[in-house]
């Protein structure tokens, strides 16, 4: 796979499908077939992800999902890669479909593709649980609603904290979010944020949340929403033309007392800033 950025704000993929090196030269020329809705664009920089020739350092690994095989160098750490700790999740992910009255507590959700997925449920509460080192997203809301998401503990996810759309009155408070969509190229578009939960009155309150590949909070096609008294710091690492609050087409929405600081601006001046 070739990824590039062609835009502020997307990482676009395409399949190679062959390569030629001319030895006179020294040039090598890829074909690839694009598989983002973006088309690649000249002067824009890219890399190519899984590619077994190229795994040559501590920590590397590529995997041929036509023969099987993981390629691998092991980190610096491990000193006999036959006697390490392999660690290999058993499930890909949990979910609850049209749940009801339901209290999730003091659980943690850990390297999966996605901790948990809620799908029409309602008076859900997740209390003091922790979501890390998850393929996709943390925590996705599907047409959920009346439900509390508090005190969790939401890191190192290659796409979103919290994800969700179509939900109504959803509380997300005294949460912290941390190292979210870091990994360039992992996801096809790179657009995950710390939380991004769209609807109808969510409430987004008391969260720490920082070091984000794109925004802190995102909220989209959403009503009466209110986002406050969060510290959002160090967002829009890998991706730009957003910001530590991230709204659009949201009628009445409230945003108020946060604090947001230290966006990493983008190339050139592209609609990234506080908000």
């Amino acid at each position: 796979t070739i990824k590039a950025r062609n835009s502020q704000w997307y990482v676009t993929t395409g399949i190679v499908t062959s390569h030629t090196y001319n030895a006179v030269t020294g040039n090598s020329t890829f074909t690839f077939e694009p598989a983002s809705r973006y088309n690649f664009e000249v002067g824009w920089p890219f890399f190519f992800q899984n590619m077994t020739r190229a795994v040559d350092l501590p920590g590397e690994w590529a995997f041929n999902s036509t023969s099987n095989i993981l390629t691998i160098i092991p980190p610096a750490n491990v000193a006999d890669l036959n006697n390490a700790l392999v660690e290999v999740s058993t499930v890909s992910s949990q979910s609850i479909s049209r749940g009801r009255y339901i209290i999730i507590k003091d659980i943690q959700f850990a390297a999966q593709g996605t901790g948990l997925t809620l799908v029409e449920c309602s008076n859900i509460i997740i209390n003091n649980c922790t979501f890390n080192d998850q393929q996709n997203s943390g925590l996705v809301l599907y047409k959920t609603n009346n439900s509390a998401i508090t005190n969790g503990i939401f890191h190192n996810m290659q796409l979103s904290g919290i994800q969700g759309s179509l939900n109504s009155n959803i509380l997300i408070e005294g949460g912290l979010f941390f190292n979210i969509s870091l990994l360039p190229g992992h996801q096809p578009n790179q657009q995950g944020s710390c939380i991004q939960v769209d609807g109808y009155s969510i409430t987004v309150r008391l969260n720490n949340i920082s070091n984000s590949g794109y925004n802190g909070v995102a909220m989209g096609s959403s009503q009466y929403g209110l986002i406050e008294r969060n510290y959002i710091h160090h967002t829009n690492r890998v991706i730009h033309d957003g910001g530590g609050i991230y709204i659009w087409g949201c009628p009445n929405i409230t945003i108020q007392n946060n604090i947001v600081t230290d966006i990493v601006p983008p190339p050139s001046i592209l609609g990234n800033g506080f908000l």
